[in-house]
């Protein structure tokens, strides 16, 4: 895959994810209206369980709605971390000290492990 459509790659992903930040918003906005709306038809209803009832699902779904595209987004932005800067293994330390003409102790790779441990 070239730079190119990598990039168009992206471009989609990001009109996705703007379009569904857009429906988004826009529903939170629209929710009291839509809610309000419901209340006003459901008033020849005699039954006050029934309209809480409608009125609380809508907002258990439109919680739901943020919640699910919450962990999307978080999934998707910790997948791209993790592929910009991967964690370093021990592997990849012995290959370090290997290039530097070393032979390296597990001493000193559990010594650089904790190192890099504690300065994060």
């Amino acid at each position: 895959m070239d730079y190119n459509e990598l990039q168009e790659k992206k471009s989609k992903a990001h009109r996705f994810y703007a379009k569904i930040f857009f429906l988004s918003i826009l529903l939170l906005l629209l929710l009291p209206f839509i809610i309000y709306i419901i209340v006003k038809r459901l008033e020849g209803v005699n039954n006050a369980w029934m309209r809480n009832c409608i009125i609380s699902n809508i907002t258990y779904i439109s919680c739901y709605w943020w919640l699910y595209w919450g962990v999307i987004l978080y999934k998707e932005k910790y997948e791209k971390q993790l592929k910009e800067n991967p964690p370093i293994t021990e592997k990849q330390i012995r290959v370090m000290f290997e290039q530097m003409g070393r032979k390296a102790s597990e001493a000193q790779i559990k010594q650089v492990m904790r190192s890099m441990k504690n300065a994060k």
